[in-house]
């Protein structure tokens, strides 16, 4: 038999319903505010836990920063450079000495020291052991050779205003064309202002000459691994061949490196079928070797304490291969970096491989120990010979 319900009942239930119906509508008025509010995308609760735990995170360092952008800070402050430190800071905690923050600015004055042409006076610089921004390299025929500037020099200033670092550095000598420019130099404790003229410059980082034409020796010098260095390095060893030479010394003294693929592109040019090391990172290893197509020739290499990254890779790939290496212990830099391209401009350099030679050793942090080991500079080339002839 069918039981009706009673009327207490009844407004119990429409009381409900309406209380439903009600409860509903908020709930979608709601979603839809929030729907809304975070730009047209529902987002699940873990989406939320997790912009929460983001909040919870970095909301600290917002708040800071908001603080002293509205004037709370009584001194003007630059929010790039608020964000830099920040920046820095965070990268400070990790434990790599080659990571780095740059602005935009500064990216392109880093880019620029691996140009193969630009506008420049004819110096590379380097830090030395103590920290100083010292010219590395004169190149020949340059404004910096012919107003006298030497190897060596400690570069203080760029028409006036502190080098502090050499991004500062490749930034102030780039300028905007071909005018003057003044370094300030110290050389020996004399500080000395020079008027330079800048050009355009072309440098490959690969120099070339017969070195002993009776011994059928030639010479090539490899300052700096750049873009296009190994193509440069194969014709600068097809034009000493040219004249007779089959012998040849490649000095690496004084180069701290530039593109690892140049590094690996060159010691193929000069091993046959041969294992040339390997890059390791968190999530892959790359190994390298090289064709069938090298350069018949005898060689020896030159390296020196300055001798480091790309460079060392070079050193370390010819030296598993039989290749004889005079000199001293090179630095000992075998870590890669890589370029991050944040919003705004804004690049993080941050360490992501390691280079592990043929044999797999490390030279991180280690160096490469030459075979024979003689201080840098004429006594270096005089062994290289000695070797060479009794091949």
């Amino acid at each position: 038999m069918f039981k009706s319900e009673s009327s207490t009942l009844k407004r119990h239930r429409t009381a409900l319903i309406a209380f439903a119906v009600g409860f509903g509508t908020a709930v979608i008025c709601a979603v839809i505010f929030v729907y809304i509010i975070l730009g047209g995308r529902l987002i699940s609760q873990y989406k939320l836990d997790q912009y929460e735990a983001l909040d919870d995170e970095f909301g600290k360092y917002y708040d800071i920063q908001k603080i002293i952008n509205n004037k709370a800070y009584y001194k003007h402050q630059d929010s790039d450079e608020i964000d830099k430190a920040v920046a820095l800071g965070m990268l400070k905690t990790l434990d790599d000495k080659y990571a780095e923050y740059m602005t935009e600015k500064e990216y392109k004055a880093f880019e620029r020291r691996y140009l193969t042409s630009y506008s420049g006076v004819g110096v590379a610089l380097k830090l030395d052991e103590n920290d100083k921004i010292v010219v590395n390299r004169v190149l020949s025929g340059s404004a910096a050779e012919r107003s006298g500037i030497v190897t060596g020099d400690e570069l203080l200033k760029i028409d006036g205003k502190s080098v502090k670092s050499l991004n500062d550095a490749a930034e102030l000598m780039g300028g905007g064309g071909d005018n003057d420019v003044e370094f300030t130099i110290s050389r020996g404790g004399v500080v000395k202002k020079y008027k330079l003229s800048r050009s355009k410059v072309e440098d490959d980082g690969v120099t070339y000459e017969v070195q002993d034409s009776s011994k059928h020796i030639g010479y090539i010098r490899i300052s700096t691994f750049r873009k296009g260095t190994s193509k440069s390095f194969k014709n600068a060893i097809e034009m000493l061949k040219a004249k007779d030479c089959d012998k040849i010394i490649v000095d690496i003294r004084g180069n701290t490196g530039g593109v690892v693929e140049e590094a690996f592109g060159s010691a193929d040019t000069v091993l046959r079928k041969a294992k040339l090391g390997k890059i390791v990172s968190k999530k892959n290893i790359k190994k390298y070797t090289s064709d069938d197509n090298s350069a018949d020739i005898k060689l020896t290499v030159l390296v020196d304490q300055d001798t480091a990254s790309a460079a060392e890779i070079f050193t370390a790939a010819l030296k598993a291969n039989d290749v004889k290496i005079i000199g001293t212990k090179t630095y000992g830099k075998g870590v890669i970096q890589t370029i991050f391209k944040l919003k705004g401009g804004f690049v993080v350099k941050l360490t992501t491989a390691e280079y592990f030679d043929p044999n797999g050793k490390k030279i991180n942090e280690k160096g490469v120990t030459p075979n024979v080991e003689v201080k840098s500079g004429d006594e270096a080339i005089q062994e290289a010979i000695k070797l060479l002839e009794s091949k």
